[in-house]
């Protein structure tokens, strides 16, 4: 069935997906039979809404990403894309062939062979045998399991099995590609071949959607956000908008954190915090903690270390931005004041403050994790996520027309340099 719009390739309205929560056959069939004297709302206790009332679209060359927690109704929504599972109500429509990754296992038969199952899955896509034959070396170079390749599925791992899938599905190049958390599965360097896979993909106007848990994963791949809630689309629309205010509602928000005078012999307390070093720490703008940091002014974050004995420490912040992404990180023995390192100073209590000037940090949300060691490289104590700032959408620089087309700087930072602009000549 096709859309009327050439660039439209996923139309789903008001698509619906109705669970019930009965555990057997018995308890269900009875449930049906009952059902029809029962009151609406005792039936209605009785199920559940994996999806309820979904729409959107999606355009050729596009990557979709859907975020959510568990059980708010991803797997429904590609299985439902695929085929795999029908609507109670509503309907998606899909403009062209369609090739999908969801739970491991699923599309491959398990006693066929790698090479069998090549074939087997260019059958289902409607592709001839001298097509595959062509793309057979391609396919299996690209997955990296050749040793494997004559060996009966059930017997691979989960990595070789999301290795073969993506690279059956990326040469086959159906219109439309459905990924359930395949960057979950395998090591770096594939994923790594399997982004750059991806974007060609997109850039030769196939259209993706992509279900992922990593926050860094959608903002690297994906120009539209959809996040899902209990079967609910609660936001669709621009990737780096979407996934700052998920990121920004899922985190324990941590702008300050003050620890109690661990010095007593508090019982309610607990041992990290009897224990740590760290006192407080706390994000500034304009002298005071807020709600959102803009990027046109500086930034202050300040933390109080209590040096309790001779021993050595040394600190060291790793900031994250979006939960994942690794951004850059900052210690004493690297400021422009070599004499903050804290290992020289006596027992005590110290402040430390990093300023940060303005137009440093992009819009999203930062986290920091706080390590402290000793002379050995020895961890003493780690700290993660205990300090969140947000920084809300530039708006005092205007937009070079090189990123106009993203409608957002990319990357977690913006700093400004200094350039420099030389005539070398006239041609």
């Amino acid at each position: 069935m096709s859309v009327d719009d050439s660039n439209l390739m996923i139309d789903v309205q008001n698509l619906t997906k109705i669970f019930s929560k009965k555990s057997s056959l018995r308890e269900n069939f009875r449930e049906t039979l009952s059902g029809f004297f029962k009151r609406k709302e005792d039936t209605e206790n009785h199920v559940f809404r994996a999806l309820d009332n979904i729409s959107f679209s999606v355009n050729r060359g596009e990557v979709l990403g859907i975020m959510g927690v568990n059980g708010s109704g991803k797997s429904t929504l590609l299985k439902i894309l695929s085929g795999i599972t029908l609507p109670d109500s509503g309907k998606a429509v899909l403009n062209g062939s369609v090739s999908s990754i969801l739970e491991i296992g699923t599309g491959f038969h398990p006693d066929l062979t790698g090479r069998d199952n090549i074939y087997l899955t260019g059958a289902l896509l409607g592709i001839d045998s001298k097509t595959l034959e062509k793309k057979f070396d391609k396919i299996v170079t690209f997955s990296e399991i050749a040793n494997f390749i004559d060996t009966p599925v059930k017997y691979y791992s989960s990595g070789m099995f999301v290795r073969l899938a993506f690279s059956i599905i990326s040469e086959l190049k159906s219109d439309i590609i459905l990924l359930d958390e395949v960057m979950a599965v395998g090591d770096s360097a594939f994923s790594l071949k399997s982004f750059d896979k991806i974007r060609e993909l997109s850039e030769s106007g196939k259209t993706i959607v992509m279900v992922s848990h990593n926050p860094s994963i959608i903002m690297q791949l994906c120009e539209k956000c959809m996040i899902l809630n209990k079967g609910k689309m609660v936001a669709f629309g621009k990737t780096s908008e979407i996934v700052s205010d998920y990121v920004d509602k899922t985190i324990k928000k941590r702008n300050r954190v003050s620890f109690p005078d661990n010095s007593s012999n508090n019982s309610q307390l607990p041992d990290w915090i009897k224990s740590s070093h760290l006192k407080s720490i706390e994000v500034h703008q304009e002298g005071r903690i807020k709600k959102e940091y803009s990027n046109t002014l500086p930034i202050e974050l300040s933390f109080v270390i209590e040096k309790k004995e001779r021993k050595n420490i040394r600190i060291a912040l790793a900031f994250n931005h979006q939960l994942s992404i690794p951004v850059f990180s900052a210690t004493p023995a690297r400021a422009t004041n070599p004499n903050l390192i804290c290992s020289n100073y006596e027992p005590g209590i110290y402040k430390y403050q990093l300023d940060f000037p303005k137009n440093y940090f992009n819009q999203g949300v930062f986290t920091v994790d706080i390590y402290l060691t000793d002379d050995n490289d020895e961890l003493i104590e780690k700290l993660t996520q205990v300090a969140y700032f947000k920084i809300r959408q530039v708006d005092d620089l205007t937009m070079d027309n090189n990123f106009n087309f993203l409608g957002t700087y990319p990357g977690p930072l913006i700093p400004v340099l200094e350039w420099h602009l030389e005539k070398k000549g006239i041609e």
